[in-house]
């Protein structure tokens, strides 16, 4: 439901400033910024160490632990991305269809992304937003499409 209800204040609450949320506007700039923190604030939740001095004892279990992917950070990246798609878009109704088919593409490819060793390829912080191999609860893939569906509400 928490998924759900952030796609549908984001798209309710761009409605309201769309000229503003799709150019480089500062009101562009300090929304993608509060989006990043919410992915900031899920990391600083999971901090592993007392002191960043520490941070050179943490073993492989530790730092997985740490990167793994939470809901503030599944909805944080989403937000960026919807943010992004808006500035694509240039209309409600194509931010619309490609918000459903961003959607649809997320839950589609999302047994296959966690069929995929994403280690192997990638750093375990990028590896951590495509699958739950890594320990992530919240992985982009099925989750943001909750938020990704519901973006698209009420254009």
């Amino acid at each position: 439901m928490f998924f759900t209800l952030s796609g549908v204040s984001f798209t309710l609450s761009s409605l309201k400033y769309w000229d503003l949320y799709t150019e480089l506007s500062p009101k562009f700039l300090r929304r993608v910024r509060r989006f990043a923190f919410f992915v900031l604030l899920g990391y600083v939740m999971h901090l592993p160490v007392k002191s960043f001095h520490d941070f050179r004892y943490m073993d492989l279990a530790a730092w997985q632990g740490w990167l793994q992917v939470d809901v503030l950070q599944c909805i944080g990246v989403t937000l960026i991305f919807l943010q992004l798609l808006m500035w694509v878009a240039g209309s409600p109704e194509r931010f619309a269809k490609l918000a459903a088919g961003a959607g649809a593409f997320v839950v589609l490819l999302a047994p296959v992304s966690w069929a995929l060793h994403w280690t192997k390829f990638l750093p375990l912080t990028a590896a951590s937003y495509l699958t739950s191999q890594t320990g992530s609860l919240f992985p982009l893939f099925p989750w943001s499409g909750y938020v990704l569906f519901a973006a698209r509400w009420d254009t």
